[in-house]
């Protein structure tokens, strides 16, 4: 790995730095599996690209939490796919308010992953690798 890590020392001012760094290529939108049920994403494409990371988040996280891991793969030649599972971040939720997490069913975390993977990251693959995290 040729990327060097963070420091710990100005780590809130790294952070800044490289979210405007990604922010700068980051690609946002939104897809419906479900007519009115909008799952935010957004695609970080890395120069030369060598493949695909597409990540799930984990249980009340979000997009914004993996700035710093999006950032150290882009920068080892990966682009990043991620998005914001429903009832989190800046994707459609089924009860207020918007710190509760809720799933009529655990199944359709599962089906709107794979329509994203499916319609949003899929067309953009080119051929190259995909990894899932």
């Amino acid at each position: 790995m040729n990327t060097a890590f963070l420091r710990e020392d100005n780590f809130a001012e790294e952070i800044l730095r490289i979210r405007r760094e990604l922010d700068r290529n980051k690609v946002c939108g939104t897809f419906a599996r479900k007519p009115g049920e909008k799952i935010w994403f957004e695609l970080y494409p890395a120069t030369q690209a060598r493949g695909w990371l597409a990540i799930s988040h984990g249980f009340t996280e979000s997009t914004v939490k993996y700035t710093e891991l999006i950032w150290y793969f882009v920068n080892e030649g990966w682009s990043v796919a991620i998005c914001d599972h429903r009832g989190r971040g800046k994707s459609y939720r089924h009860v207020q308010p918007t710190w509760l997490t809720h799933v009529d069913r655990f199944q359709d975390y599962v089906e709107d992953y794979a329509c994203f993977l499916t319609h949003v990251v899929e067309p953009r693959r080119e051929g190259l690798p995909l990894a899932v995290l």
